[in-house]
């Protein structure tokens, strides 16, 4: 069968990057072409990650000197690469003894990495070779050859140049020099400080020059002269290799943390410095782990995190990295490296941090000003006030610890307050027709609801105080002061439990099905939910209910449209509050509340008290009244 290879072009698409590439097809007879020919069901083939294919850049400064009789001295400046360091990239050499042959290049030589110096030996005196050099990084891609350059080796009897080992570059610890000729018997004499070295007649190394006898440590960055030198025969040329050390970056200050939170910090560290690299040049890594700092207390381990430890690759000119989503109350290991040009790495000691306890999670008991049966409480104008059913029983306080004992201005089963329009405003049950309005939460005045109903919530919202009631009745109340109230209906007759405003709507609910909203607290329209409710909220964009004898709270936007959610356990659940950035409910039996951060999805949350029948947040604090004592409790 005869088979012929075509060249053909296609663009391969492989994740996020694009490349034309040349393959090779080979068409036979029979079998049609494999890029044309219709694919059978499952036959599309998968191609994966290109790796690097960019070549380095060209090398700098190409120089051709001869060094001898029978060696040329060549150098150049180094090459770099978008992957590889400059200490790992390689040089390959092509040589000639006729010009024009290294256009097509063919690799004659390869230097050590990082060399940006190579000495040809056991050349021909007195012959002209032609050289071009090239870069390869690691992967193998090579870059464009230099122009070509050439140098005359000299005459027989001229000392051939010293050569170093390792040839000049770059290194991160001190190398150990060895300084050699070709010429055997040769005086090999140096420096060190960038002057040129000198032999006499005898030969002896003069003029400073120092007489090389074995391999030495250069210990800092250093400009290596060497010249070699043999009675009877002319000095060698001089060789120059230029030695830089480049040590590892010295780490910054300590790593330290800065607004932590529950679920957020911020990683802070001193900037490094460095030899060589530039402050601004060196590149930090940031990993962390959830277990030990052991597990990345060297520079192999910190190096080696990936996935959700990773949380900062390699960034140049970083001192502060904010870190998200970690957990509430749990202990987290955080390291940092640094990195210098050439790969050279330092760690920074790793360091500990505690998050801190979610929001709604750590609670104290507090002592109220008076035992009563508290129902209901809120925060406004800098106050926590609450009510109390079966008597003239309020409290206030200005920080939810230390309360004061205030009188309301009738004896009534006080069942709601509210705050809005500078005013706080309480309604009663009974069935009753009091009201109390207070400036400041301390001294009540008496009004008048327009019917006596067990009045059962009031809420403020768009210029309005809006108060329903339990029933079943059909309704409600309005007033722009708390003092004139005007009575409403409501689109069925129900027994109302609760009432909130948000996003321009007020919603009413029942503990049922049934429900309302209304723009303005006047007109109403009958809505469904979507299960039982006994209290309403609107926070965070959303309203939230929770049952009281069920085990699903219920979010909405619009307290039209309504979902289900599951709360940590069946409870009689009472009221829900929402502060720094977490819903939080408790109930009036048993020492379990719930807690959220999106209304949404919910956790169990231990309290210290049972038979919470209201909660309310304000001044950085939750707090929740326990009834038929004196006791609240708080918690950040």
């Amino acid at each position: 069968m005869k088979c012929k290879t075509q060249m053909k072009q296609r663009s391969i698409f492989a994740h996020s990057l694009s490349t034309v590439a040349l393959f090779a097809i080979l068409q036979c007879k029979g079998f049609g072409d494999f890029w044309d020919k219709p694919r059978e069901k499952n036959q599309d083939e998968t191609i994966g990650a290109i790796p690097d294919i960019t070549p380095p850049t060209t090398p700098g400064s190409p120089v051709a000197n001869p060094g001898g009789s029978s060696q040329i001295n060549l150098s150049w400046s180094a090459a770099s690469d978008n992957v590889t360091t400059p200490g790992s990239l390689v040089y390959e050499i092509c040589q000639s003894t006729t010009p024009g042959v290294c256009n097509v290049f063919a690799v004659t030589f390869a230097s050590a990495a990082g060399a940006t110096t190579y000495s040809p030996t056991s050349l021909s005196a007195l012959t002209t070779y032609y050289y071009r050099i090239r870069a390869r990084d690691a992967t193998g891609n090579t870059g464009t050859e230099t122009a070509e350059i050439s140098a005359t080796t000299s005459a027989t009897g001229t000392v051939n140049t010293p050569t170093f080992s390792p040839v000049a570059g770059t290194f991160s610890s001190a190398p150990n020099i060895t300084i050699s000729s070709a010429t055997v018997g040769a005086t090999i004499c140096y420096t060190t400080t960038a002057t040129t070295p000198v032999c006499d007649a005898t030969p002896s190394c003069i003029g400073g020059s120092l007489l090389y006898t074995a391999p030495f440590f250069l210990p800092t960055t250093a400009t290596i002269e060497a010249i070699a030198c043999k009675n009877g025969e002319t000095d060698s040329s001089v060789a120059t290799g230029l030695f830089t050390i480049d040590m590892a970056p010295v780490a910054g200050s300590a790593i330290s943390f800065a607004g932590v939170t529950a679920t957020t910090l911020s990683v802070n560290w001193g900037a490094a410095t460095d030899d060589i690299t530039t402050p601004a040049s060196l590149e930090y890594k940031v990993v962390k782990d959830d277990a030990a700092a052991a597990n990345i207390d060297t520079i192999a381990e910190a190096d080696a995190k990936s996935g959700g430890d990773l949380l900062q690759d390699w960034t140049a000119n970083i001192t502060t990295k904010a870190i998200t989503g970690l957990t509430g109350s749990t202990t987290y290991f955080f390291a940092v490296l640094v990195r210098d040009a050439v790969g050279n790495k330092t760690l920074y000691a790793p360091a500990t941090q505690t998050t801190s306890s979610p929001a709604g999670s750590n609670w104290t008991t507090q002592t109220l000003s008076a035992s009563a049966n508290w129902r209901s409480a809120t925060f406004g104008n800098g106050m926590f006030v609450a009510v109390a059913d079966g008597g003239t029983n309020a409290t206030s306080s200005p920080d939810g610890i230390t309360w004061t004992q205030r009188l309301l201005p009738t004896s009534a089963t006080w069942s709601s307050v509210t705050y809005g329009n500078n005013l706080f405003v309480a309604v009663a049950k009974g069935p009753s027709t009091a009201a109390a309005v207070s400036s400041n939460g301390t001294t009540w005045t008496a009004a008048t609801l327009p019917q006596s109903l067990n009045w059962s919530s009031v809420a403020y919202g768009n210029g309005l105080f809006v108060a329903v009631a339990l029933g079943p009745t059909a309704v409600a109340a309005t007033s722009p002061d708390g003092i004139t109230w005007t009575q409403r209906a409501m689109p069925a007759s129900a027994t109302w439990r609760s009432i909130a405003y948000g996003n321009s709507v007020f919603v009413a609910i029942t503990n049922g099905l049934p429900a309302a909203t209304s723009a303005d607290g006047i007109t109403w329209t009958a809505q469904t939910m979507a299960g039982v409710a006994e209290f309403i909220l609107f926070a965070n964009g959303i309203f939230v209910t929770v049952p009281y004898g069920g085990a699903n709270a219920q979010t909405s936007s619009d307290g039209i449209s309504w979902a289900l959610h599951a709360l940590p356990s069946s409870g009689t659940w009472k009221s829900v509050a929402y502060g720094n950035g977490t819903f939080v409910a408790v109930a009036d039996i048993g020492a379990n509340g719930a807690r959220s951060t999106d209304g949404i999805n919910w956790v169990t949350q231990a309290l210290p008290q049972t038979s919470l029948t209201s909660i309310t947040y304000g001044n950085g604090l939750f707090v929740a009244l326990k009834y038929a004592s004196a006791a609240a409790i708080t918690a950040p």
